[in-house]
């Protein structure tokens, strides 16, 4: 009950962010290269304890390809590298910044700007893609959970930042700084991945800001 309260509160906390628009649509490279830094400072500690269960989850005796959709500044990367997960990454995001930042940082790993509801890659080109934090600021996720599942052949993994909301309603919140912010319903999510040829399972942890995180791992069938 405690939790569900917490997550009722940052819902209205982004519904008060939203009251006031900027006018026009936020774009990361146009942003406050100040507000861009503290963003990157504050979800670049990748032993919080989403990231760790995506360690535990991508844990393999052999080495296997990965996407991480939205990479951002590619903290990801050095959470796999911290749980010594034998991986072949590609780091993918929209921002010239983002990835600018990424390449700076692992000068050794690949980087390519693109979006994740048009990912420039062939059918079943990774093991595993990554879609963390990257939905809620989709006007539409459905799109990009079906371009994961065109590139992946194993699974995909979905870490939501907001939990999803336990009614058939979703909430899809402009933020004043001009980008999606939107907490969706867990009803129609469930239903959209039961349209597809997938089996999945969810599990729940502490998130980010102290909110309910939820991880969904999709597995294609065969």
């Amino acid at each position: 009950m405690k939790e569900t309260l917490k997550d009722v509160y940052l819902i209205i906390k982004s519904l008060q962010r939203s009251a006031v628009k900027n006018g026009g649509r936020f774009y990361w490279d146009v942003a406050n290269s100040d507000n861009l830094a503290n963003l990157v400072n504050r979800l670049s500690n990748p032993n919080n304890r989403e990231r760790q269960v995506i360690r535990e989850l991508l844990q393999r005796e052999h080495p296997f390809t990965l996407l991480d959709a939205g990479c951002g500044v590619a903290t990801e990367l050095s959470s796999y590298r911290i749980g010594n997960i034998k991986v072949n990454y590609v780091g993918l995001d929209k921002s010239s910044y983002m990835i600018a930042k990424a390449k700076k940082g692992y000068p050794g790993a690949k980087f390519v700007r693109g979006e994740v509801e048009s990912l420039p890659f062939p059918d079943d080109s990774f093991d595993v893609v990554v879609l963390r934090h990257v939905l809620e600021h989709l006007e539409n996720y459905k799109t990009a959970v079906k371009e994961a599942l065109r590139v992946s052949r194993e699974i995909i993994i979905i870490d939501f930042f907001h939990r999803l909301l336990p009614f058939g309603l979703s909430w899809k919140i402009w933020d004043k700084d001009g980008y999606w912010n939107n907490w969706y319903s867990k009803t129609e999510f469930v239903r959209f991945l039961q349209s597809l040829n997938i089996s999945y399972k969810v599990t729940t942890t502490k998130g980010n800001s102290g909110q309910t995180a939820e991880i969904y791992i999709l597995e294609k069938r065969v």
